[in-house]
């Protein structure tokens, strides 16, 4: 899903939500459960993409988008069983950033990655950071000068932090 700039036109991002889906008892599909963006419900929030899935957990990256910026954050899961959804174990705010200044729609989808112990978050605008994957605490953060020509340019393509060979 591909939510528009909430802050810039007045509009909130389209509806977004996490599914689970799973075969009914003919071997259809059917959803098990639907998990909506976090939120009050009057800050326009919307899912990053796909989750990151590993050992009965899941994370998931959003962003909300307040006062001109987006601030991104992840959700830490555990599992219920499967048909029910998850249950929140931790959230956490990760970045923020002015929003795009070319007035078209964001498109990017910023993901997560699993680096070891911690869950890595790159905005692709100036951060990456580094949660400790249990707990939601930041073990580190690295910010970087931002190229505003990007802004310009800007790939629809997601780009997480690639983690490789015990390096990230």
């Amino acid at each position: 899903v591909r939510p528009s700039d909430g802050s810039k036109t007045g509009k909130a991002p389209e509806e977004t939500s996490l599914v689970c889906l799973g075969p009914d008892p003919a071997g259809r599909l059917k959803v098990r459960w639907r998990l909506p963006a976090p939120g009050d419900g009057k800050t326009p929030t919307a899912w990053e993409g796909a989750p990151l899935v590993a050992g009965r957990r899941m994370w998931a990256a959003h962003a909300r988008f307040e006062g001109g910026r987006v601030v991104h954050g992840i959700d830490c899961y555990d599992p219920a069983d499967a048909a029910t959804a998850p249950r929140l174990a931790w959230a956490a705010d990760v970045c923020d950033s002015p929003l795009s200044t070319s007035g078209d729609p964001r498109a990017r989808q910023e993901l997560p990655t699993l680096a070891g112990r911690n869950v890595v978050f790159c905005s692709n605008t100036g951060a990456v950071v580094a949660l400790d994957a249990v707990t939601g605490r930041r073990a580190w953060g690295f910010r970087y000068p931002r190229s505003w020509k990007a802004d310009a340019v800007r790939s629809p393509d997601p780009s997480p932090a690639v983690f490789a060979g015990g390096r990230l």
